[in-house]
């Protein structure tokens, strides 16, 4: 073991290990031996004598602890406080395991893979019980304990794995994608929090906290039949002790709010337990207030099933969302006859949370209908990581793809029936969305979305028959072309909308969501990349956030005697919405509450700060913790945004206007996030919300003969910059953290 000194940067490289798994060890991972087979015995251990000694020869498995104390930033994300004591662990089995198994799957070797794999989890646990006796052993030298493990994604956000990869030294040879994949597949990372009590030694993995009911590792006697009562929906689950909650209600089709798709970042899954128990979890008090949990409120996303339970789901999906369909069209009653007689052509843009489309003429162009739907993928998640992971590890790609199939149709025959016209009237159909819902809609992959080097199945533009949505085959599907996994078809229609290739000065679009899309336009070049931002903008991730629906609360004044709001719809108050949360949190920092670091006055630190009371007298509010996920996610996007001029060579003067696109645009105070550091002060003159530019774009596609060479020439003269690639982004990051008041 190497020891570097300096007391809280010290790494320690562990890189001998006496334990070496037995192939009892890898029919444990594999399952019961079958002792009828004694060929397949032979077959596996002769597989494990020749894989031991590959990776002896071949891997240099290797773990590596740091020592640190978090930051604001990370403190916010572990649900710490600030300079909190902690171990990052890391374990890998290094380069080439993945090749390896792909290459007995390729040759036909299905036994020999299964097996290989087998081993590396076996070893890959067996080094975890060596590190464990080393923690031990550097908590008697440091005069600490370990009071807890946190893993991802139960006990700790999974953006703290990016941290925890990018923490470690060279010679560990461990990454994370942004989809917080590590790499090498076999590795193993997890944060120990420290303490004072000696005493305390809790760095094992706790099975009962763990998801992953199916782990060979968990004793088999663990399991047993658990019964769910879902009282509000009239449902009994039948499942097993180690299930997790949301997982269970999800896959029996109960109807709960799971924006963030159940990894614990948005406090929206809430259950509240009628009889029976569920633990208590750090997500639980992260996000939960004290009288919620005295009331029995749990987090469905990160509570473990243990005994027979009786539940009411406390928050379900909203219903009513305000979608940004069409602002350029003034809709008319009836159809030219010219458009009857040759029919209608429909523009669909596929958005995370809302489907929007618009009928028009084939003759007139006229725009005759308007329809929006919700995009029923969001049960399996909010954004766009989440519906990647449903599709992939959670083999639900073909019920993705239906989802998405149906909610098209129905648009579609809203659309129709307001127009009084059938579906063979539909002569053409264009579509855009993000590289992720196309590939949903298309039954793709998404595996390589997902992964570096991040290549999406089909990023050109494709042509379908109407056939996929139930129509003639003599109707045209067309899906706009993306530029990469990142920065889809969606954008790619709005450049088309707004004529970015034939400005005469430097533009820049900025498309708020999850992940943030921005794109500079400059005399025929493009630069563009994406931002991760988070789910703020969109009500996620705040103790009282909430979607664009009736009764969110969209803008906030304050002042000494008054705290004012208005919600959309008019009506009572249910929580934040992303404009609204912006408008607060200005307002805060204006009169003081909030300094420009983020730190809220004492007062307000424990409790928050209330504006309202909400339809059933809980309060509505800011937290410390909202301070910061909003800060997080603002300085991602100014930072993306200065690092994308950067690379241009441009500066905000040189920006001519700043185009803001979709619902949260259109909403964006624009003063409020020039007082937050968003923008600096000269953009603000500058600034101009398109709202549905997707949808616009999609228009023009149908509509216009060069629409399809004007995008294809956009897309062959852009840039793509990838912001974790770049050596400055992270300095401007920092650097955007703290709120700038620019005059």
């Amino acid at each position: 073991m190497k020891k570097i000194t300096d007391l809280y940067e010290t790494e320690y490289i562990i890189d001998q290990f006496e334990d070496i798994p037995s192939v009892d060890d890898v029919w444990k991972q594999l399952g019961k031996r079958p002792l009828e087979d004694p060929i397949l015995q032979e077959k596996i251990s002769s597989y494990y004598r020749d894989d031991l000694k590959w990776i002896r020869e071949k891997l240099s498995p290797k773990a590596c602890v740091t020592l640190k104390k978090l930051d604001v930033h990370f403190s916010l994300l572990c649900s710490l406080p600030e300079g909190a004591e902690v171990m990052l662990v890391c374990l890998t089995m290094g380069d080439g395991c993945e090749e390896r198994k792909e290459e007995f799957f390729q040759l036909g070797e299905h036994v020999h893979a299964l097996e290989f794999d087998a081993l590396l989890n076996a070893w890959l646990f067996s080094m975890d019980l060596s590190v464990q006796e080393r923690l031990r052993t550097i908590c008697g030298q440091l005069h600490r304990g370990i009071v807890d493990r946190l893993e991802a994604p139960e006990q700790m956000p999974i953006e703290m794995q990016q941290w925890i990869a990018k923490a470690m030294p060279p010679e560990m040879g461990i990454s994370c994608n942004s989809s917080y994949q590590l790499y090498p597949a076999k590795s193993l990372t997890y944060l120990c929090v420290l303490t004072d009590d000696k005493t305390v030694f809790r760095a094992q993995h706790d099975c009962r906290r763990c998801r992953n009911r199916d782990c060979a590792n968990r004793a088999a006697g663990e399991i047993r039949p658990v019964n769910v009562l879902v009282q509000d929906q009239g449902k009994k689950i039948s499942g097993a002790s180690g299930d997790n909650l949301l997982s269970l209600l999800l896959a029996h089709d109960c109807l709960i709010n799971t924006s963030c798709g159940g990894i614990g970042k948005c406090g929206k899954c809430k259950v509240q337990v009628l009889s029976g128990n569920l633990a208590v979890t750090e997500s639980d008090r992260k996000y939960l207030t004290s009288r919620e949990l005295d009331d029995g409120i749990r987090l469905a996303c990160t509570a473990i099933l243990q005994e027979n339970i009786r539940i009411r789901i406390v928050e379900k999906p909203a219903k009513v969302m305000k979608a940004v369909v069409d602002t350029a069209s003034r809709v008319p009653k009836q159809m030219d006859q010219a458009d009857i007689q040759t029919g209608c052509r429909v523009a669909i843009d596929i958005g995370t949370t809302t489907i929007a489309a618009s009928l028009f003429g084939t003759v007139s162009d006229t725009v005759y209908a308007t329809s929006s739907v919700i995009n029923s993928g969001r049960k399996y998640g909010g954004d766009v990581l989440a519906r990647m992971e449903a599709s992939c590890r959670e083999n639900r790609r073909e019920e993705l793809q239906q989802l998405m199939k149906q909610d098209l149709r129905q648009a579609i025959d809203d659309l129709l029936r307001q127009v009084q016209q059938d579906k063979s009237r539909v002569k053409e159909i264009a579509i855009a969305g993000n590289m992720t819902m196309v590939h949903l809609f298309m039954g793709y992959s998404c595996e390589t979305l997902g992964r570096a080097p991040f290549q999406p199945v089909n990023a050109g533009l494709i042509t379908e028959t109407g056939e996929i949505l139930g129509l003639s085959k003599d109707c045209t599907v067309t899906i706009c072309p993306a530029i990469s996994a990142f920065v889809g078809g969606d954008i790619v229609a709005g450049m088309l909308a707004l004529d970015f290739d034939k400005k005469e000065k430097a533009v820049l679009m900025i498309d708020f969501g999850t992940n943030a899309e921005l794109v500079i336009a400059d005399h025929g070049q493009y630069y563009v990349s994406s931002a991760a931002a988070g789910p703020a903008f969109e009500g996620g991730g705040l103790s009282c956030g909430c979607g664009s629906i009736d009764g969110a609360i969209e803008s906030v004044k304050l002042s000494e005697k008054k705290r004012q709001y208005s919600t959309i719809g008019n009506g009572s108050p249910v929580g934040l919405c992303g404009s609204g949360a912006i408008e607060l949190l200005s307002e805060l920092l204006r009169i003081g509450i909030v300094d420009e670091t983020g730190e809220m006055a004492e007062e307000y630190q424990e409790l928050g700060f209330c504006i309202c009371k909400g339809r059933h007298g809980e309060e509505i509010g800011m937290s410390q913790s909202d301070v910061r996920q909003l800060q997080l996610a603002l300085a991602a996007i100014r930072a993306g945004v200065d690092t994308l001029l950067h690379t241009a060579g441009l500066s905000y003067s040189d920006i001519e206007t700043v185009y803001l696109a979709g619902g949260f645009g259109t909403h964006l105070s624009t003063s409020a996030a020039v007082s937050l550091g968003l923008f600096p002060s000269e953009a603000e003159e500058k600034i101009q919300a398109v709202g549905n530019v997707s949808l616009l774009g999609v228009r023009c596609l149908l509509a216009e003969k060069q629409a399809k060479t004007r995008m294809e020439q956009m897309i062959a003269h852009a840039t793509e910059v990838v912001l974790a690639d770049d050596e400055g982004f992270q300095e401007r990051f920092m650097n955007a953290m703290n709120f700038r008041r620019e005059s």
